[in-house]
């Protein structure tokens, strides 16, 4: 057993092959040309490597194991190739359809007869066998360098909740939903989305639950990309939205495979991405947005009063900066008197308008807020806090700014701080911008005027065909349980009834707690 990477001139039967590898080449069974053939794809590329076992004469190639050599367990491929040699040392000769009968009979292997199918493979990261007969091919899943370990999801911390969250890996992110949904009904179904990076993608979703309709929509509109490769699942969000346009995100993505459980014993969907720790769960409405994990995992009335908490603060986040702008710039006759005289007299001596103060205050917020993201996360909390209070400060004593309008637009920086979903706080960041415009031009009518319209927006949008603004437009009082408050889990016992439409029984109606019933 010898280790090497041998060029053959290619057998003429192979010459014809075009550079496009979709279509299948059976092997001829001449195992230089076919191995010639997949060392001409991997052209130039030092991690391709070959090792081959001459088995009848020395010196003759009668079998080869080819693979990438960053993405295979050389320790499992060494014990896989052995058990051939020990095969061999008992039996006093091997043939090569003994090797490959060995190989099949190690697990996880699969075979077929096209060369070009070998080529992905190994581009994948498995191991492909070829033999001098034309006893097919096998391609042998072995593991290679471990990735990511899993633990707590970073973006969604929770104080009481399980700690594990998804990592880089599909097949692990898969067992970590299953180990949550111990059922046959939970199924996924596996695509392929990326000419070049043959990115795995997974639907999940649990069988006599959800609304087929809705798998195969998504199944549709996955199958439908046509793109070079998929490196996040963002890439997909943005392909498969129903309104791409919009500032209000239809997908959800999210790190803990507690929350997917959730979502899919709702009657939703999800859709796993290889090489990304971001899963995303299909269809989402507004209200869902605002919800948490730990939501269900505390008692249902210190839930009801975080939920509540969580709308009031949604609309500090979005209104008090535009609201602050028009009753300073155009409406000051709305304020008591001392109120008046107080806020005339610290905006005395200041030299820019007020509009273009709580502008450049929101923009250096942002900015601190994105630098402390991209900075190492010891340290990056550390930055926020002290750049704030620094800048903040500084401008107040520099005589830039007054001290309302600083605590204004801390007060809404807290304030987006406490809705639990990236995507529901930054499309409420976004939107805040835009009633803060129509605030500098028009007032109070403005912002109305555009409340309306973001109203009406939502109204018209859906996630894959679900309305957005479920169960408040069309309205369901049954599903308000678990919207502007969490009811007690006994008292759930529906799924969404825009989800869920043909199994919407979650439990029986007699599970309310009770004291035990005295014996006398």
């Amino acid at each position: 057993m010898r280790q090497t990477l041998r060029y053959f001139q290619p057998d003429s039967q192979l010459r014809h092959c075009s550079e496009e590898n979709s279509s299948q080449l059976t092997p001829t069974g001449n195992l230089a040309a076919d191995l010639a053939y997949i060392q001409q794809l991997f052209t130039n590329d030092s991690d391709f490597s070959v090792q081959y076992l001459e088995i009848d004469d020395p010196g003759k190639l009668d079998c080869c194991f080819l693979y990438l050599d960053s993405m295979v367990d050389r320790d499992s491929l060494s014990h896989m190739m052995s058990k051939a040699v020990q095969l061999r040392q008992k039996a006093g000769q091997l043939k090569p359809e003994d090797v490959m009968q060995t190989i099949l009979s190690m697990g996880k292997v699969e075979k077929f007869n096209d060369l070009n199918l070998a080529a992905k493979e190994i581009a994948g990261g498995k191991v492909v066998v070829l033999t001098a007969k034309s006893e097919g091919i096998a391609c042998v899943t072995l593991k290679g360098p471990s990735g990511r370990s899993i633990e707590e999801a970073p973006s969604e911390s929770v104080i009481r909740g399980p700690r594990d969250g998804f990592v880089e890996d599909i097949r692990t992110n898969t067992n970590l939903i299953r180990r949550r949904i111990k059922s046959p009904k939970l199924k996924f179904q596996q695509l392929t989305v990326g000419e070049l990076t043959e990115t795995s993608v997974s639907v999940a979703y649990i069988e006599g639950i959800v609304d087929l309709g809705i798998v195969e929509e998504i199944k549709r509109r996955l199958q439908r990309i046509i793109i070079d490769g998929i490196l996040e699942s963002g890439y997909l969000e943005e392909f498969i939205e129903d309104t791409p346009a919009s500032l209000f995100p239809q997908i959800m993505p999210t790190e803990r495979p507690d929350r997917v459980a959730e979502a899919l014993l709702s009657g939703r969907g999800a859709i796993l991405v290889d090489n990304t720790p971001y899963v995303l769960i299909v269809p989402v409405t507004f209200p869902y947005l605002i919800q948490s994990a730990e939501d269900y995992y505390e008692r249902f009335v210190y839930t009801s009063f975080i939920r509540l908490l969580r709308y009031i603060t949604l609309n500090i986040s979005l209104i008090l900066p535009a609201f602050y702008i028009a009753v300073g710039s155009f409406h000051q006759d709305i304020l008591p008197t001392k109120l008046l005289i107080s806020f005339a007299r610290t905006r005395e001596e200041l030299p820019l308008p007020l509009a273009l103060e709580v502008f450049m205050l929101e923009f250096i917020f942002e900015m601190i807020r994105e630098a402390g993201v991209r900075l190492p996360r010891q340290v990056g909390s550390a930055v926020s806090i002290v750049g704030a209070l620094v800048i903040g400060d500084a401008a107040i004593k520099a005589g830039l700014v007054s001290p309302v309008t600083v605590m204004v637009v801390a007060s809404t920086a807290i304030a987006n701080l406490t809705i639990p979903t990236i995507a529901g706080a930054n499309s409420i960041r976004l939107t805040r911008f835009v009633l803060m415009l129509a605030a500098t031009f028009f007032g109070l009518m403005g912002i109305v005027v555009s409340l309306i319209v973001i109203l009406a927006h939502l109204a018209s949008i859906r996630s894959f065909g679900i309305p957005y603004l479920a169960p408040l437009a069309p309205t369901a009082f049954s599903d308000l349980k678990d919207s502007f408050i969490r009811a007690p889990h006994w008292l759930l016992s529906k799924r969404p009834m825009q989800l869920a439409k043909h199994n919407q029984v979650r439990q029986a109606n007699n599970n309310k707690g009770e004291p035990p019933k005295s014996e006398h």
